[in-house]
């Protein structure tokens, strides 16, 4: 009975990690789509166009993430 409820608050815990962690790397996606667009640098030296094409895709998934990052909370409470 009682490995089971500390089983249960590792779990818990563990997920409450995983969603921070989503929540986080969501942010840090759209953060590198505005500097990307910003900087037009990525590793190497990027065109005006790349630049914008690359950062609005980032700025999409990282929304994206963010979205999912949501729904898995919501679906927890």
């Amino acid at each position: 009975m009682i490995q089971r409820q500390n089983s249960d608050k590792n779990r818990q815990f563990f997920n409450k990690i995983v969603q921070y962690g989503m929540a986080i790397m969501a942010m840090f996606y759209v953060i590198l789509g505005v500097l990307v667009i910003q900087k037009r640098w990525l590793m190497v030296e990027l065109e005006q166009n790349v630049a914008y094409g690359l950062g609005i895709l980032l700025i999409i998934y990282g929304l994206y993430r963010g979205w999912r990052a949501y729904q898995v909370l919501k679906e927890q409470l």
